[in-house]
């Protein structure tokens, strides 16, 4: 961000203050950037940015506590469901190498 954008103060819940640094400190951001990229991303997508991380965050907790198991095969279903988490909606599951006779 430019030195000459506007600056503005405002208050806000300490615990939602350290879920924020939180995930700036994730994503290798500043916390102004990541405030800002919020902002940008729900004007862009009003629900994607926030539907997106909560159902990341679940099934994240489901596979770490062990309650659903990633496979490869199958319909792909949660390779490409994992896939448009990491890489937005317009991901495409890449076509698997065709085996060899």
């Amino acid at each position: 961000m430019a030195t000459n954008d506007p600056q503005v103060n405002f208050r806000l819940p300490a615990e939602l203050r350290d879920r924020l640094k939180a995930a700036a400190d994730d994503k290798g951001r500043t916390l102004t950037a990541e405030i800002v990229y919020r902002l940008q991303e729900s004007f862009s997508h009003p629900q994607g940015l926030v539907g997106r991380e909560l159902v990341s965050d679940v099934l994240t907790h489901l596979l770490d506590s062990g309650i659903i198991e990633f496979t490869e095969g199958g319909s792909g279903l949660m390779a490409n469901l994992k896939g448009r988490l990491q890489n937005g909606p317009g991901y495409q599951k890449p076509a698997a190498p065709k085996k060899k006779a």
